[in-house]
Order: C-alpha cells, then sequence, then structure tokens
C-alpha cells in the first residue's frame, strides 16, 4: 500500500510541475501579446489628426475616363474617431480592386456595390 501511495504522489508532483510549466508558458504567450496590443494601440493614430483610430466602414468611390463610376459601400476600414478619416488595408483595397475589375468586365458604367455581397 505504501509503495502505491509514493507513486500516486510522484505521479500528482509530476503533474503539478507540468501544469506549472504550462502555465508559465501560458503567461509568457499572453505578456508577449499584450505587448503586441499595446503597441499596435500606440500605432493606432490618424495620420492627419493624431485622432483614435478605430474599427469601421467606409465608401470608395471609383470613376475611371469619366464613364465608370463605381461605389463599394461597406468597406471594413480603421476610421479616426476625430476627423473620421478612413484607411484602408491593402489586403481590403486588393479585394476592392477586383470588384472594380468585375464590374467594368461585365460592362456597369454606373454602379453601387456592397463589399460584403461582391468579395
Amino acid at each position: 500500500m505504501s509503495q502505491q501511495r509514493k507513486q500516486i504522489s510522484d505521479l500528482a508532483r509530476q503533474e503539478r510541475i507540468a501544469f506549472k510549466k504550462h502555465s508559465l508558458l501560458r503567461m509568457h504567450e499572453r505578456k508577449i501579446n499584450a505587448d503586441e496590443v499595446k503597441k499596435e494601440e500606440k500605432a493606432m493614430k490618424c495620420a492627419l489628426c493624431n485622432g483614435k483610430m478605430m474599427k469601421g466602414y467606409t465608401h470608395l468611390t471609383y470613376e475611371i475616363d469619366g464613364s465608370f463610376f463605381l461605389v463599394v459601400k461597406d468597406v471594413p476600414a480603421m476610421v479616426c474617431n476625430q476627423c473620421g478619416e478612413a484607411f484602408v488595408e491593402i489586403g481590403v483595397v486588393r479585394v476592392v480592386e477586383k470588384i472594380v475589375e468585375v464590374a467594368k468586365h461585365d460592362g456597369v458604367t454606373l454602379g453601387i456595390v456592397k463589399y460584403k455581397a461582391a468579395a
């Protein structure tokens, strides 16, 4: 009986050690993530007025040669809470450019399209 208790005690100790190692690793990961979030928050300032940038939506208008007009509505963007200036990430811009190309190829001369429906 005493041998079994010792084995159980050893297993429990090993599990506690493994749990502590896992917890420390997770805490380290969280600290890194928290630091990255803080850096992002500091970097998320408007280039025009230094206001705070927040996730939102904007409309993008395209005019080509005076004969093609397209408005892409509800495009995901970072929008300044002070001046309202919108900044669109490059990946989203590429999707919008494809939407514009498809509309132009399809012969659209005047149109309004929602980003989510066309993306």
